[in-house]
């Protein structure tokens, strides 16, 4: 975004931008991810706002719940519909730039790439789904860096950080995955689908049959979103997710359910997922969530092992719960009393 200090008759003229507002559906992880993956300052914050400055632009954060305010009569816009606009920033550097980002937790969605009209540009998004692009021009751009794959397929563990000993390069950062994240997390869950098709009970043809929107729905953002997802990150990168999904009826609402558990098998061994799923009981204490249930395969004892470790128990099997082919398949179901788990909490051991 390109700001000037227009003056026309001794009289400051308006060919400046001095604030944009951002509508977020979750203004604490909003502030955190500006503040971490930009290092801004805050200038002013209250219960709906939090302002930010970038040199002589302020970015304020506005809870989308206030933003019909300011936009009346006109209508705000809903989470998921898709960018409707873009901010660059121009650098030195794109695959520096690129560098620094990751290792701060920020996934890059698209390139570096260049592009036809001169420069070489990456995009992310925030939280709340709004699109920031990082840009160099060509004429002034070292030997560019290969492309990252692109995010819609799979990537591999090389392109996840991982060395061919499925040793990953740095630790793994675990966040709420929001609307931008909808490609990345579809492209690890169907490799999930494909790879493991007893672990779930969905197909990857029926889950890539569902429209990107389904995808994002499920990744909504805003602290009462019915169905929250967890992901893994190394070097900006998507390695592993988790889900929680709370129930809603009056009587079984102190009650959700842990689904869509995957990391892969590069990443195993490490942690990510003891992280994972101690991000959503977390979530699920921090919500006012009682019990946690979940269902593994029987059979399935690494998964069955990390659920106890993190504290789940066994308390039945369902004989015949799914049919693979002319095969069928028990599910052991557990369960987790959040609100005693944290005394008996253990240190992250090196296991899934």
């Amino acid at each position: 975004m390109i700001m000037t200090d227009a003056v026309t008759n001794g009289t400051r003229g308006i060919a400046h931008v001095d604030a944009i507002s951002l509508f977020v559906e979750d203004l604490p992880a909003a502030k955190a991810f500006y503040v971490t993956a930009f290092a801004a300052d805050v200038v002013y914050e209250d219960s709906t706002s939090v302002a930010l400055r970038f040199e002589r632009l302020i970015v304020n954060l506005l809870d989308v719940r206030s933003a019909h305010e300011i936009v009346a009569p006109g209508k705000v816009g809903a989470a998921g519909a898709g960018s409707r606009f873009q901010m660059s920033v121009f650098v030195d550097d794109v695959d520096a730039t690129c560098a620094m980002l990751r290792s701060r937790g920020v996934a890059i969605l698209a390139g570096p790439i260049d592009r036809p009209w001169g420069m070489r540009t990456a995009n992310f998004v925030d939280p709340s789904g709004h699109s920031w692009e990082i840009a160099q021009r060509l004429d002034s751009a070292p030997q560019p860096a290969p492309a990252p794959s692109n995010p819609t397929t799979a990537p591999t563990a090389r392109e996840l950080g991982a060395t061919t000993s499925g040793e990953a390069t740095s630790e793994p950062i675990v966040r709420r995955l929001v609307p931008g994240d909808a490609a990345a997390y579809r492209a690890l869950m169907l490799d999930g689908y494909e790879k493991h098709p007893d672990a779930f009970t969905s197909t990857a043809a029926e889950r890539a049959a569902q429209p990107p929107a389904w995808w994002q729905a499920r990744l909504a953002a805003g602290a009462d979103a019915n169905d929250v997802v967890f992901g893994a990150f190394v070097d900006g990168r998507l390695i592993g997710a988790a889900g929680l999904s709370a129930e809603t009826r009056d009587k079984t609402k102190h009650k959700a359910t842990l689904f869509g558990m995957y990391v892969p098998a590069a990443f195993r061994g490490r942690g990510v997922g003891r992280r994972l799923v101690d991000a959503v009981l977390d979530h699920a204490g921090e919500r006012g969530t009682r019990v946690v249930q979940l269902t593994v395969t029987e059979g399935n004892d690494g998964a069955r092992g990390l659920y106890e470790r993190c504290g789940f128990a066994a308390f039945g099997v369902e004989p015949m719960a799914m049919a693979l082919g002319p095969a069928w398949h028990a599910k052991v179901h557990m369960w987790c009393d959040v609100a005693v788990r944290d005394a008996s909490r253990r240190p992250i051991e090196e296991n899934p």
